[in-house]
């Protein structure tokens, strides 16, 4: 749906990726699985991003 409306997508597997990711990359919207496994869930990398 997002593409749809012109949005690139960029989907990672965990949160220490996301982090990574987000150091290099500006995301106007990011989306979290609250119950990610095996290191550090959605809120800890919520947290870590703000």
């Amino acid at each position: 749906m997002l593409k749809t409306l012109g949005y690139r997508i960029h989907a990672v597997s965990s949160g220490e990726e996301a982090i990574d990711y987000l150091r290099e990359n500006i995301a106007d919207l990011i989306l979290l699985d609250m119950i990610m496994n095996p290191w550090i869930n959605g809120r800890e990398t919520y947290e870590r991003i703000i």
